[in-house]
């Protein structure tokens, strides 16, 4: 350096480097005394930079350990130095400000910022290692404090580490026979060291199996709440039937219910589904047991029921025990090919309750169930009868059993009629009906009308006898037309009445005026005007007899004969002479007729 004067200061140089090379050692003397005294961690540095310490309690021992702060430093940097000083590992401590567990990676300052005390207090609490078994092949390790940790709170952290719900997480006493761990219990108080190893115990579920012999078996199963579904069918497989002799597993039908139910049965109580919402075992084969532990499994194999027809027909189905009754309907209504809704079943045979549609097959305790019988009202000549009948007979054996009910029926089987109708007034409104094919089922018939042909003896006034075959379904009407196309009479002159003289009214059934066989209907006579002579006068006179037949009988009561004879023809609206052929006509044809007739006879006037 140089003066005022321009020369260099020699002097001055040598003492700036002289105490720069003073405060160089000093610093690196530091440093060397700083790295000798690591256990101490930083003691001196450390007051020189923050001045602050941290002040361990360990209330186990009544000691404490006093840290100095470094910046930056993290609540894991303490734990390391308290390891040095005490034969303790790392992770057997838990450092607590103001009751708050201090995480590892929380930085000291930070953590501490809440009181800017010269010292800080925290406290150390040691911790044991647990490890728990929760499968044969699954642990998990936990770290609690014997003193201050509940079974209840490491059951919370054990729940989280394995996801399952903190209900089935409880742990097994150690060589205690399975008793329990009370929740709100230390470990202390259990009497739990480190490094013991605790079971998770295990939970309970409810399985009903239906072996293939029909036999039925309710348990709960107990196993690990981490165990899957498949693990929980061997099990079950290897205790009910391990040599599948009368259950195999995986054959069998293997379902779930997630909302069971309770009832009685056999004075026991069982769970059943509380409706058909059910889910195939198959596809939760790899679920743990603690997502299902308060359902109920489901296996079961096919069985046999008989069921029992009215008429002695005996159809065996296979079903599930746990199948309810509309299922084996609909299964009986598909091989039947009838309606489910025809076919109700029964317990016993007679009975006159029918069972419900939700009812289990196990819960009705029979190997035959019994098919109720349809009761068709039956409308025959000799009055209406309420048989019993098989619904899935037809038409044909609904005809065998009356040939056995009305023995008359056999004397003309070929004109053996089926017909529906609802009542007798119904056949009154609808006069047409088809007759029922023979392979019609009775369930879709179940009110018939059945009849045999008859013969009718329809009475002209002039005594000519018609034989008409009819069935007493038909209206008098139907009979009527019937009569019209034989005898091409018309409908109008056809009145009808019965033997004692009852008119018989269209809309009325021939069956209601109980006609037996050849029995007599009365025709009644038309009204025919006549002119004899220039007398216009109305006679009664059977329809079909002829004009010439009539004219003759008019002019024999007046002991006369037929002089001329003339018809009034209406298209022409005129009087024309009745030739041969207008004469053999029947009298229905003609409206009016004119006869000029001879006082004596023709041989005499000659």
């Amino acid at each position: 350096m140089t003066d005022s004067t321009g020369n260099i200061n020699v002097g001055l140089v040598i003492g700036v480097s002289v105490s720069g090379a003073v405060i160089t050692g000093v610093v690196a003397t530091l440093i060397i005394v700083c790295c000798c005294c690591r256990k101490r961690g930083y003691t001196f540095l450390r007051r020189l930079t923050s001045g602050r310490q941290v002040m361990v309690i360990d209330r186990d021992e009544e000691c404490a350990n006093r840290i100095d702060i470094l910046p930056h430093m993290k609540i894991a940097d303490i734990k390391t130095e308290l390891s040095g000083s005490e034969t303790l590992e790392v992770e057997k401590m838990r450092l607590l400000y103001h009751h708050d567990e201090l995480g590892n990676d929380e930085n000291v300052d930070i953590a501490l910022s809440r009181r800017r005390a010269k010292t800080a207090k925290i406290t150390l609490q040691k911790l044991i290692k647990l490890t728990i078994d929760a499968t044969p092949d699954r642990t998990c390790e936990l770290y609690v404090s014997p003193q201050h940790d509940t079974v209840g709170s490491a059951a919370e952290i054990v729940a989280s580490s394995l996801r399952i719900n903190q209900e089935h997480v409880k742990f097994e006493k150690p060589d205690n026979g399975g008793d329990i761990l009370e929740s709100d219990s230390t470990f202390e108080t259990c009497g739990i060291k480190s490094d013991t190893r605790l079971k998770l115990m295990p939970i309970t579920t409810t399985a009903k199996v239906f072996s293939r012999e029909g036999k039925f078996q309710e348990e709960i199963w107990k196993c690990s709440p981490l165990s899957t579904v498949t693990h929980l069918f061997e099990s079950i497989q290897n205790t009910v039937d391990p040599d599948k002799q009368a259950l195999d597993i995986r054959r069998a039908r293997r379902r779930y219910f997630s909302s069971p139910q309770k009832c009685e049965q056999d004075s026991m109580t069982v769970h059943v589904p509380a409706n058909d919402t059910w889910v195939n075992a198959d596809e939760i084969a790899q679920d743990e047991i603690h997502t299902h532990a308060q359902g109920v499994f489901i296996i079961e194999e096919l069985i046999t029921v008989s069921v029992e027809f009215p008429g002695g027909k005996i159809m065996s189905c296979k079903v599930y025990p746990c199948d309810r009754i509309k299922d084996l309907r609909e299964n009986i209504s598909k091989r039947k090919n009838i309606p489910v809704k025809y076919l109700e079943l029964l317990l016993n045979a007679g009975d006159a309750e029918c069972l419900d549609d939700t009812r289990f097959i196990f819960n009705c305790n029979r190997d035959k169930l019994y098919v109720k019988p349809v009761i068709v009202d039956l409308l025959t000549d000799i009055g209406l009868i309420h048989q019993e009948c098989d619904p899935t007979g037809t038409v044909k054996d609904l005809k065998e059993i009356m040939r056995r009910v009305e023995p008359r029926a056999i004397l003309n089987t070929t004109h053996f009629i089926v017909k529906e109708f609802v009542s007798t007034e119904d056949l009154k409104e609808r006069p047409q009906h088809e007759e029922h094919e023979e392979n019609t089922p009775l369930c879709l018939v179940r009110k018939v009308h059945i009849s045999h042909n008859k013969k009718i003896h329809v009475i002209f006034p002039s005594g000519r006898d018609e034989i008409i075959n009819c069935h007493l379904t038909m209206t008098v009407g139907q009979f009527r037309q019937t009569l019209h196309e034989k005898t091409r009479c018309p409908l109008h002159h056809l009145q009808l009445s019965t033997s004692d003289d009852q008119p018989m009214r269209d809309e009325d059934l021939v069956s209601d005026y109980k006609l037996l066989d050849e029995d007599k209907i009365k025709v009644a006579a038309i009204p025919v005007w006549v002119t004899i002579d220039d007398e216009r006068i109305e006679f009664q006179r059977d329809a079909l007899l002829s004009v010439e037949t009539t004219a003759d009988d008019i002019c024999a009561q007046r002991d006369a004969v037929v002089g001329c004879l003339e018809y009034f023809h209406e298209k022409q609206n005129l009087w024309r002479a009745a030739d041969d052929n207008v004469r053999s006509l029947p009298l229905h044809c003609f409206r009016e007729l004119k006869i000029r007739t001879l006082k004596t006879p023709l041989s005499e006037s000659t």
